[in-house]
């Protein structure tokens, strides 16, 4: 029987008084030592294949502007994508983009039972968990997301994306107060859809419960550095709040 150490979750002020949950599937690209960096250099551990950069501060930002609960993955998504079924083809990826990943290749059933239960599992236990001791206190799930400038080859135009899936309710009302600010490129259900796999967290956690839900992705050029983080963190919160006082 193959076992893992079990990597839990990051969780921020699990005790705030904030009507929010948010939370980080790709906030780390930590692989633990047992794999061997899965054959990658540093350089492609560091890149946006392991982990969705900047997300984890702005994620942080809210958690501390709102005093909200805030569970944040702690391995990366190579190792398995914690925002996927653990069954979907891609959860463990054996090419990412463009990236072969060796240490992906082949697994025994053994070897992907023993990922879900060490990386996978606590963290959806954590949301759930989250959820059972704070009850009627959290009244929506928000998630947060980088993504990349250019994918494939392809220029993406948005600043920053609003991704949902049936409830548009809280993408809505955040779109509206965004688009006060004329520069900004609002991607709806882009660079990626709700209506995808890509939604697997808030479909379980929120959506199928009937809690208001959000994914926002932000493009990772535009939070590189702390400062960049805790400002955006600062434009999200008070329309977040906004878009809970008129659909909760």
């Amino acid at each position: 029987m193959v076992q893992l150490p079990i990597l839990e979750p990051m969780r921020l002020r699990p005790n705030g008084s904030g009507p929010i949950l948010f939370v980080c599937d790709h906030a780390s690209n930590a692989i633990p030592e047992v794999h061997a960096n899965l054959g990658l250099s540093a350089e492609q551990r560091a890149d946006h294949i392991a982990w969705d950069p900047g997300a984890a501060g702005v994620t942080e930002g809210l958690s501390d502007l709102l005093d909200c609960p805030a569970i944040l993955a702690r391995a990366s998504r190579l190792l398995i994508d914690c925002n996927r079924h653990p069954g979907d083809v891609d959860a463990i990826p054996e090419i990412s983009e463009t990236t072969s990943i060796p240490g992906n290749g082949d697994l025994s059933p053994e070897e992907v039972a023993a990922r879900i239960e060490a990386y996978h599992t606590p963290f959806h236990a954590a949301i759930d968990q989250s959820r059972a001791e704070l009850g009627p206190q959290i009244r929506a799930v928000v998630s947060l997301h980088s993504y990349v400038p250019v994918f494939h080859g392809q220029q993406r135009p948005w600043h920053l994306g609003l991704v949902y899936n049936a409830d548009r309710r809280m993408a809505d009302v955040v779109r509206e107060g965004l688009s006060a600010d004329s520069d900004l490129v609002i991607g709806d259900n882009e660079p990626y859809s709700g209506q995808d796999r890509f939604y697997y967290t808030l479909n379980r956690h929120a959506q199928t419960h009937g809690i208001p839900c959000l994914m926002i992705e932000i493009r990772n050029d535009l939070i590189k550095f702390p400062s960049d983080q805790t400002a955006w963190a600062k434009i999200l919160a008070p329309m977040l709040m906004k878009a809970l006082a008129k659909n909760t």
